[in-house]
């Protein structure tokens, strides 16, 4: 009889743990929607110097099965310059726009270490389109130009994000990336046309703000 009851005690006390385990664990399959701040790509603005842009970006974290996570990154930035020149004998206008648009996807390992504690580790591989347009306008003659680049960024990454709640965190993430832009488009072609490749590796920041369904 004392046997009995030991058993069922014991294989009680085995379905209690299990299940609050289960309760602790990150769900195998979830989906959300995020936004995230990012140093981009750096943007070549002459010879001798480069700026790394921020961008802001839109995530889909997806979460396949429990400790991989999918998430696909969109973000887009644009800006534009406008200036006159008035003289007695001269006017001119000149105008200038820049955008640059990034199209990826994350590959995590997820892990949750306590009950507001996630950790993600993985690499997010990108492809950056830019576009930089410049137009002279004066009283006799237009002359524009346009530039269009194409890069790849791959980022290696490793952050996590604290949960304020159930369904909304906040993370943070640090990033060595590789960028690679390859030879510029340049409308009207040059004359004496030219090639150009451009490489670089640095580190980044990457702050996520995640809701999830």
């Amino acid at each position: 009889m004392n046997n009995k009851i030991a058993i069922i005690a014991l294989l009680s006390a085995i379905i209690i743990h299990t299940n609050l385990q289960a309760q602790n664990q990150q769900p195998s399959f979830r989906i959300g929607l995020g936004a995230a701040l990012s140093f981009i790509a750096p943007i070549k603005e002459n010879a001798a110097a480069q700026k790394a842009m921020i961008l802001p970006e839109f995530l889909i974290p997806i979460d396949i099965i429990q400790h991989l996570r999918i998430e696909p990154v969109f973000g887009l930035s644009q800006t534009s310059y406008k200036s006159e020149s008035n003289d007695q004998q001269y006017t001119a206008t000149q105008t200038q726009s820049e955008s640059l648009m990034r199209i990826g996807i994350g590959i995590l390992y997820t892990s949750t270490i306590t009950d507001n504690l996630q950790i993600n580790i993985g690499i997010r591989p990108s492809t950056i389109l830019t576009a930089k347009k410049s137009e002279l306008n004066t009283a006799t003659d237009i002359n524009a130009t346009s530039v269009h680049t194409t890069a790849i960024n791959i980022a290696t990454t490793i952050g996590g994000e604290y949960f304020l709640g159930k369904k909304f965190s906040l993370g943070i993430e640090a990033q060595l990336n590789y960028y690679n832009e390859g030879n510029p488009k340049i409308e009207p072609a040059a004359l004496s046309p030219s090639t150009s490749n451009t490489t670089a590796l640095y580190t980044s920041t990457f702050i996520t703000a995640r809701l999830y369904f």
